[in-house]
């Protein structure tokens, strides 16, 4: 009779499972984290694409109207591209004392009711700016356009206005400077209005 030979068993030992399921986890945990910034950068494009859509809207209502993008400009814009890409509404700081002010002849475009009138720009004023991440102050702010971010709050004390209101009046000092928050800002310079003005229909 022919004998059969016992082997030894070479299974993995349970340090050795326990091993391979934390590498495992790792792998599992860096390809989150990097799904999850990739996600989160491709939002933030999307808010800054968005941002300038409602800019650019805003500017041709400056152009058909004649006066400084308004209030209704901005919610109409706004309406029209919907919500940020985390859910929340866009914001607006206005820089014109009076929202809609009819620009007057130093613009390409004159009304008749604007002529001879002296034009209010915008506060040009360094306490009354808007700070930005790259550490510029930005004055003279016709208006801006604003997503609060990821977590729907301003982020700084001098932006707090806008977490209870869509349009807020431009405060001293508006910090968007650190690079490290989730507030995205586009703002609009009176030399910008004027510049889109004077390219669209040329100089008068």
């Amino acid at each position: 009779m022919k004998q059969i030979r016992a082997t030894a068993c070479t299974g993995f030992s349970l340090l050795e499972v326990s091993i391979a399921l934390v590498i495992i986890g790792l792998l599992l945990a860096v390809g989150v984290l990097s799904w999850n910034t990739l996600a989160e950068t491709r939002r933030l494009a999307k808010a800054r694409a968005q941002l300038l859509e409602v800019r650019d809207c805003m500017l041709r209502a400056s152009l058909l109207h004649e006066h400084y993008p308004s209030d209704a400009d901005f919610l109409r814009c706004s309406n029209a591209t919907g919500l940020d890409p985390w859910g929340g509404g866009l914001r607006m700081i206005r820089g014109v004392t009076t929202a809609g002010l009819a620009l007057d002849e130093s613009f390409a475009v004159v009304t008749d009711a604007a002529r001879d009138q002296t034009l209010t720009l915008p506060d040009g004023n360094a306490s009354r700016a808007i700070l930005l991440p790259e550490g510029e102050n930005r004055t003279s702010i016709a208006f801006a356009v604003v997503s609060l971010g990821k977590n729907r709050a301003a982020d700084h004390p001098s932006l707090a206005g806008l977490n209870t209101a869509t349009i807020v009046p431009l405060a001293a000092s508006m910090d968007f400077s650190s690079p490290t928050k989730d507030d995205v800002v586009l703002p609009v310079q009176g030399y910008e209005v004027m510049g889109y003005l004077r390219n669209v229909v040329g100089p008068q």
